[in-house]
């Protein structure tokens, strides 16, 4: 399972360095395509930002699991170990009530304020992730 493990993570991995070059190519051709950007505006420096995490990321964690095979088997042992999976699932949970009421506050917030197009935009990413959360919860419950 080992192998399989390592052959799964290197194909993410390798997609994250390729996005990551990706923006880091984007980022710098933003100002020669578009006469609206500039080398200091900030969606490029977001943009190289963003790629370097992606190409550090991915080449890190593929140095680490070429070069250290006894940290792989304890990552694959810690992923798919059944006390960490009840930890990440209930961390998931806590993490979704809580996007959940921080955007019903910020709806609350947007009504006061009458911004209407940011509330109908808070309003419709709270709906859409509860609708999610409802079909992956009875998907995973017949799969299970």
């Amino acid at each position: 399972m080992t192998e399989e493990y390592v052959k799964n993570k290197m194909k993410y991995l390798k997609i994250s360095i390729i996005l990551g070059i990706l923006l880091l190519i984007f980022a710098n051709l933003l100002p020669i395509l578009s006469s609206t950007f500039t080398t200091d505006e900030f969606w490029t420096s977001v943009l190289s930002c963003w790629g370097a995490i992606f190409l550090v990321f991915g080449l890190v964690r593929s140095y680490m699991i070429r070069k250290n095979p006894g940290w792989v088997e304890a990552n694959e042992i810690a992923e798919y170990d059944e006390r960490n999976t009840v930890i990440r699932g209930k961390a998931a949970y806590l993490t979704f009530v809580m996007s959940i009421v921080v955007l019903a506050l910020m709806s609350t917030v947007f009504i006061y304020l009458d911004y209407l197009i940011p509330l109908y935009l808070s309003l419709g990413l709270m709906f859409g992730e509860y609708i999610i959360f409802i079909i992956l919860t009875w998907h995973y419950g017949k799969k299970l």
